[in-house]
């Protein structure tokens, strides 16, 4: 009786994208949400640029909003960071 279970010929992996490196990612995140931080301080503060973004809808209360967004942002990358400070230095993701 022929093993029908055996694959003599397996299928060629799936291509998929580029793996990058966690701490290249972590920097983008990190001076992403960095980056963020420095425009709403900006536009909360600016006299002169406040009032523009005002005209568009960037009020206080959106300000506000956004900076909430912020910071569950930054406290999301926090949580990332101290999942992945226990893996090994060398470990490929």
């Amino acid at each position: 009786m022929a093993n029908i279970t055996s694959d003599p010929a397996s299928p060629a992996p799936a291509a998929s994208a580029p793996k990058v490196h966690r701490s290249i990612q972590n920097q983008a995140i990190q001076n992403y949400i960095g980056e963020a931080e420095t425009f709403i301080t900006t536009v909360k503060t600016d006299a002169e640029i406040n009032p523009v973004m005002d005209l568009h809808g960037y009020d206080a209360a959106e300000l506000a909003t956004a900076d909430a967004l912020l910071q569950t942002a930054a406290a999301a990358f926090g949580v990332r960071l101290a999942a992945s400070e226990g893996r090994p230095r060398n470990m490929k993701n």
